[in-house]
């Protein structure tokens, strides 16, 4: 199965928070990410999960 990577702008939009609030939880460890090199990518599902979000949360995209 192929995820659908997403940048921190990306998720930044879809989450309704910063760039930047963003790249802190990337630094102290709360968000999972995807290292390709340089840059970072995130995985919806995994970010979801390690958010608390469940199946009944409403979708913030």
């Amino acid at each position: 199965m192929v995820k659908e990577l997403l940048t921190v702008e990306e998720l930044a939009e879809r989450l309704k928070m910063s760039n930047s609030w963003v790249r802190l939880r990337v630094y102290d460890g709360t968000l999972p990410v995807i290292r390709l090199g340089r840059r970072i990518r995130f995985s919806w599902p995994d970010v979801c999960r390690s958010l608390g979000f469940t199946q009944g949360d409403k979708n913030p995209q």
